[in-house]
């Protein structure tokens, strides 16, 4: 993720769960994503919140981490979605978002 060096240090903990009892370490990576994307151009933008997803899904997905922190991340994984159906113009990109949707609905299923 761009913006800043403390981007890079939130998404390796957000991706390897090493603070799985500190939800405020996924809070402000989201905050931290939300402020760099003011300062990116859409196209910019839409790759800022394909990476979150795909680190809140590369956590949900890792067994090895907490249960409670990987369902805290799959509960936020539609923060970058929202985000990106506004941004998603072209036919390209909303193929993209239905991916990334059927991404989400596949590891959601996988915690019934």
């Amino acid at each position: 993720m761009p913006c800043t060096p403390s981007c890079y240090s939130l998404e390796d903990r957000i991706c390897q769960g090493t603070d799985p009892d500190h939800p405020e370490y996924l809070y402000a990576y989201l905050s931290t994503a939300q402020e760099c994307a003011l300062q990116l151009t859409q196209p910019h933008r839409r790759q800022l919140y394909i990476q979150v997803f795909r680190t809140l899904m590369t956590a949900a997905a890792n067994d090895d981490i907490a249960l409670h922190w990987r369902m805290l991340c799959l509960e936020h994984a539609c923060f970058p979605l929202c985000r990106l159906r506004s941004l998603s113009r072209t036919c390209e990109q909303q193929q993209e978002l239905l991916q990334l949707r059927r991404q989400l609905a596949s590891i959601g299923h996988s915690f019934r």
